[in-house]
């Protein structure tokens, strides 16, 4: 490379030129900007859900959306639910393909869609970038104009003027005063409908009571003459026939009782002596009972004949269950009776329950008979009914239907009041609007009646097409305060004004910015991903100036300006080039004492940088801090390569060696020297290339730009030192220096007395090295 170079300088001269006139246009041509385009491994998804309370967002909205958003490489999603919106900020792996992933999120909300609320607006998907910070802050104020008038300036004027400017994408603004309708539920008014509505509902319920109660002082008087004359009708009956019966059914009657109570005790008798557990169960049953109908014969008296009849009928179903268990146990006796194997005691046993058995039989026949003697004096006390004369028994049948007739009224008017009360707590639960008008529900209902819409054309008979809207939007305060919200029956319609205050607020309270002593906003500018900020800084500057000019009394105040930072840091570039290039040409002329190798280094600096940017620009870097930082980092070490090329060249024609012949050797001796420090070099910011996602976006521009500058440097070292050397030094005459060569003496010495003594050498960097790690 080296001998082709010196052989032929003038292709070495038109590559130069080459490069110089790339470097140039790469360099008007590249892009600014503050950050690399990092590849950052978040998604967002907005969700817009109108009039809806953070808690049904989250619900309806962020809770739907988490489950449907099951993408594989997600490994958290965070959400947040708002009022009126939801937002889901999804974090993926390092190793995630974004693109793809943007793809399979668009088809899990496309299938999310159906399971929203019909209401909520269809999710956006917002890839996040490091471009989302606003590239420019300005303070705006104007003179004379107050809060209200500056915001709308703002609004209406400012903000397109400024976002129509090549490169910009949006401007939000902040501290502005914005007018608001505020809708407050008035409990106080709430209050009065609900009154109001209680009065209209008592006022039409109040026949209907007024109907129950007369009907029901009705049924009372008509119960009250029932009794009396039944009360008159039953004593000349009691007195007639009552009296005959009386004494006759009370004596079979207490016959019976005794007859029972009889039984009761000889079945007790017979359960202490019975051992088998199934008859004693049953006995046991038996006894409880008789002692149920002993006590209804104690609260029965003796004129109620029914339920007197009742208590025979339920006492001689007992007697059949006693005959039964009896019979069991009968059977049991006779079969141990006399059974081999019986002691004297086991007979003594049999002997005593055989006597208790025949106890209970004996108490149980006379209990029939008594029994039986019941129904022959119903008999007979239906035959004296008999001897009743035809006009009292109709006056009897009266009675009965007569109390029927009570009975079904009373019934007829239990059902009506029992309807009263459910008609009344219906009515008073929707007299209460508390219940129907919820600060979510107003808002609702505020929100949906306020829209409009094409609905299309017509033509009227001359051909013309007339454009149909649907809706109305609100125009005033007014106009919401007589917001429709429900209608009641028998109160009308109930507007918003009817149940909250609606007032015109602003949020001045909110916040608070001056500019020089004057009410001021701020405006923060966004770029597009691919402008440079540079140049979208330079069109916004120029804008303002332009605006200050043609509104009176406008005043802009840029705060921060990215593409500020990128001038400064292009600024220091350009003063570390120029101080390097200097230094170096200061310590070559100090060494060499020779101005024509020194320009030969001098310019092989800004040569090796600009190739470095050509590099930068045809594989598409632009000029932000990394890449600036890397081409700090690369001039520091690219004069190296040039200076040790050019010192070996020099150092060869001075001992006499043609020029041409000079630059040859003189580079390939130090060739592969160079060319191994270089690669090490880059080696050293190689793997920054392999590393994982967001560090890799961040570094790989600057390990690319400090491995371009030291691969320029290299090229330029091998091919544009030996060919300039080789034209400029063949009138180079030698020239000694005393001083160094006596450096160059001691430093022999000391190299040779290193070498005889190489432990101590080897121990010394060992224990430095140590020592640099242990501090």
């Amino acid at each position: 490379m080296e001998k082709f170079s010196v052989k032929k300088p003038f292709t070495v001269l038109v590559a130069v030129v080459m490069i110089l006139i790339l470097g140039f246009v790469a360099v008007t041509k590249m892009d600014t900007n503050l950050l690399p385009n990092v590849n950052t491994p978040y998604l967002m998804v907005v969700t817009v859900y109108p009039g809806a309370s953070p808690e049904r967002v989250e619900s309806e909205v962020s809770d739907v959306l988490q489950n449907s958003l099951t993408v594989p490489g997600v490994s958290k999603i965070t959400a947040t639910s708002a009022e009126n919106y939801s937002l889901l900020l999804m974090e993926f792996t390092e190793d995630t393909d974004m693109n793809s992933a943007l793809v399979k999120v668009s088809n899990k909300l496309d299938q999310a869609k159906s399971d929203l609320p019909s209401t909520c607006l269809t999710p956006s998907i917002i890839e996040y970038s490091l471009n989302m910070n606003a590239f420019m802050t300005v303070a705006v104020s104007r003179e004379g104009a107050d809060q209200y008038e500056l915001s709308e300036f703002i609004q209406n004027t400012l903000v397109p003027e400024v976002q129509r400017k090549g490169g910009v994408s949006s401007v939000s603004s902040s501290g502005l005063v914005e007018k608001l309708v505020q809708v407050q539920l008035n409990q106080d008014k709430i209050d009065e409908i609900n009154a109001k509505l209680l009065e209209l509902i008592d006022t039409q319920l109040a026949a209907a009571r007024s109907q129950l109660e007369s009907a029901e002082a009705q049924i009372t008087a008509g119960r009250r003459e029932y009794e009396k004359q039944l009360k008159n009708f039953g004593s000349t009956v009691s007195n007639s026939v009552m009296s005959q019966m009386s004494t006759e059914v009370g004596a079979a009657v207490e016959t019976v009782r005794a007859q029972a109570q009889a039984l009761l005790e000889s079945v007790n008798s017979l359960i202490a002596v019975v051992k088998e557990p199934e008859i004693q169960q049953a006995l046991i049953e038996v006894r409880d009972g008789l002692q149920k109908v002993m006590d209804k014969f104690n609260e029965t008296g003796m004129r109620d004949i029914d339920s007197l009849i009742d208590i025979v009928a339920e006492l001689r179903t007992i007697t059949d269950k006693l005959t039964t268990a009896l019979q069991k146990l009968q059977e049991r006796v006779n079969t141990e009776t006399g059974s081999e194997g019986s002691t004297a005691e086991d007979l003594a046993n049999e002997m005593q329950l055989q006597e208790s058995l025949n106890v209970v039989y004996n108490t149980l026949e006379s209990t029939i008979k008594a029994m039986d003697n019941v129904p022959q004096l119903m008999t007979e006390f239906s035959g004296a009914l008999g001897s009743f004369s035809q006009q009292q028994l109709n006056a009897y049948m009266q009675f009965t239907e007569a109390r029927e007739m009570l009975n079904e009224y009373e019934k007829q008017l239990e059902a009506a009041k029992a309807e009263y009360e459910t008609a009344k707590t219906n009515a008073l639960a929707q007299a209460d609007v508390t219940k129907q008008l919820d600060i979510e529900t107003l808002a609702q209902l505020i929100y949906a009646q306020n829209f409009s819409m094409p609905a299309g054309y017509v033509q009227d008979k001359d051909g013309e097409s007339w454009l149909l809207k649907v809706g109305e939007e609100y125009d005033s305060v007014k106009d919401i305060s007589g917001a429709l919200l429900l209608h009641v029956e028998g109160y009308g319609d109930v507007r918003l004004s009817d149940v909250a205050d609606v007032e015109v607020i602003d949020n001045s309270a909110d916040s608070y910015t001056r500019l020089n002593g004057e009410k001021a906003s701020i405006l923060k500018i966004y770029k597009n991903a691919t402008s440079s900020a540079g140049e979208v800084s330079d069109n916004c500057l120029t804008a303002f100036k332009e605006l200050e000019k043609q509104y009176d009394g406008l005043h802009m105040v840029v705060l921060s300006n990215q593409g500020n930072y990128i001038t400064i840091v292009i600024q220091s570039i350009l003063t570390s080039m120029v101080v390097g290039a200097a230094l170096a040409i200061i310590v070559l002329a100090i060494f060499l004492k020779d101005i024509k190798p020194t320009l030969v280094v001098g310019i092989s600096i800004p040569l090796s940088v600009l190739f470095a940017v050509v590099l930068m620009y045809f594989t598409g870097l632009d000029l932000n801090v990394m890449t600036l930082a890397g081409l700090s980092l690369g001039i520091g070490m690219l004069v190296d390569n040039s200076v040790v090329v050019i010192e070996n060249v020099y150092r060869l024609r001075s001992r006499g060696v043609p020029a041409a012949r000079a630059a040859v050797q003189g580079t390939k001796q130090v060739g592969m020297s160079v060319v191994a420090s270089t690669l090490t070099s880059v080696c050293v910011f190689l793997p920054v290339v392999f590393s994982a996602s967001i560090v890799r976006s961040l570094m790989m521009p600057m390990s690319l730009c400090i491995g371009y500058c030291l691969m320029a440097s290299l090229i330029v070292a091998l091919t544009v030192v030996p060919a300039a050397s080789s034209t400029v030094l063949k009138k180079a005459e030698p020239k000694r220096l005393a001083w160094f060569e006596k450096v160059q003496e001691k430093y022999a010495h000391s190299l040779e007395w290193c070498l005889q003594h190489r432990a101590l050498p080897l121990v010394a960097a060992v224990v430095l090295l140590v020592f640099s790690g242990w501090q």
